[in-house]
């Protein structure tokens, strides 16, 4: 898939005030020739908060990572985002391969017209490609019997620390990858073992949850153990906590990366195709509960660590109360499941796998049981990644555009 990342992107180097601002990149990871342009915010300027940020990670012993897009996202760094730095301007799929083209006398652009079926999210529904079921309880002829469809949702727990502050306020979203070593430490050959023995034990509450019969628990023990080696044997990263600084105040965003979870999002009615039933299931599995609060306790202690505790000053959220210094386990449990929200970084309602096992695309995302009918997002994606999910949709869009390029 590499030389698909490359395929899409057009990177802006920094300039040389952002590189001595702490930004930093590899040439050999980035494509200079793709219609999305890449690269750091115009704003992206030097500030004082920079180097204390980095020597307060190093003191976790969290490296320094010189380019995220090398294909290990372990450490911190300012990775670059969706942007045409030279007209400090956002962009979208539209801007880098509509636009440029859209004035053809040869193309016309069909929007959400798919003929007999609803082009939407909820497409998948509406071509009644899904499990009987569900079609049947809202009166929906069964064409295709795919019960994958809207299941296997894979969301990640998002929560946020906030502080009073005086560090200088920054521009600059700082970002820090975290293996399973830095949040259990000590600790991780116990938290290794325990976990993988209760990877049954996950699986069978994700499909007693799902209760459609939907879901297949060997699919998902299969999954979950792959899962689980890229946690502890590949030593990917397995949480990701965001640093932003403001007037007054500073950020930890956090989340974990590979959730043991699984939710799903269905119609709601015949007609409501616009108002799905999502439910992310959040913290279904108490493995997702316990390296939740391990991040959220390395956040905190990022912001008691030198030289960024002298710039800290009191809790706001959660107050003082609800999570001390010295909370216990227990404290941050219950706080972390009352204050769970979705991430926006959904994968897995239609996965690319084969049928028999729940699938819902083969690997020309072509759906099961169609001709010509195809889907290019983050739902055919069965398991999640280390990072953020937008390189990864533009490249699996530029592969699918030389299948069908290459079968036409």
């Amino acid at each position: 898939m590499l030389p698909y990342f490359k395929k899409s992107e057009k990177y802006f180097i920094p300039r040389e005030d952002q590189l001595a601002a702490g930004a930093s990149y590899e040439p050999q990871h980035h494509g200079f020739k793709g219609p999305l342009h890449v690269g750091l915010a115009p704003a992206f300027t030097n500030t004082s908060a920079s180097p204390r940020l980095h020597a307060a990670w190093e003191s976790l012993s969290v490296p320094r990572n010189p380019d995220f897009n090398s294909g290990s996202v372990r450490g911190y760094s300012y990775p670059p985002s969706t942007l045409d730095p030279t007209l400090n301007v956002r962009y979208d799929s539209s801007r880098a391969y509509i636009h440029p083209v859209e004035h053809r006398p040869n193309l016309q652009i069909l929007q959400g017209t798919v003929k007999r079926i609803t082009w939407a999210r909820q497409l998948r529904k509406q071509t009644q490609c899904q499990g009987k079921g569900i079609l049947k309880a809202l009166g929906i002829e069964t064409k295709i019997d795919l019960p994958g469809v809207g299941e296997n949702l894979l969301e990640q727990p998002h929560h946020t620390l906030v502080y009073n502050g005086n560090l200088e306020e920054s521009t600059n979203a700082f970002y820090a990858y975290i293996t399973a070593e830095n949040l259990f430490g000590e600790r991780l050959a116990a938290v290794e073992a325990s976990s993988r023995a209760r990877i049954p034990e996950f699986a069978r509450a994700s499909v007693e949850a799902s209760g459609d019969g939907a879901l297949n628990a060997i699919v998902i023990e299969k999954l979950f153990t792959i899962q689980h080696d890229l946690m502890f044997k590949k030593n990917a990263t397995i949480a990701e906590i965001l640093t932003i600084i403001a007037v007054g105040l500073q950020f930890s965003d956090y989340w974990i990366l590979f959730p043991f979870s699984r939710g799903s999002v269905h119609l709601s009615s015949k007609e409501d195709i616009d108002k799905p039933l999502f439910d992310p299931r959040l913290m279904l599995a108490d493995f997702d509960v316990q390296t939740t609060v391990a991040a959220g306790r390395l956040a905190k202690r990022f912001w008691q660590s030198e030289p960024v505790a002298a710039y800290v000053g009191g809790q706001v959220l959660p107050d003082a109360v609800t999570l001390p210094d010295d909370a216990t386990d227990a404290q941050w449990e219950t706080w972390a499941r009352n204050n769970a929200v979705p991430n926006a970084h959904p994968v897995g309602t239609a996965s690319m796998m084969s049928r028999e096992l729940g699938g819902v695309v083969d690997p020309e995302l072509k759906v099961y049981g169609t001709a010509n009918v195809r889907i290019v997002d983050a739902s055919v994606m069965p398991i999640q990644t280390s990072g953020h999910l937008t390189s990864t949709i533009y490249a699996l869009a530029e592969r699918l555009s030389d299948i069908i390029k290459d079968t036409a």
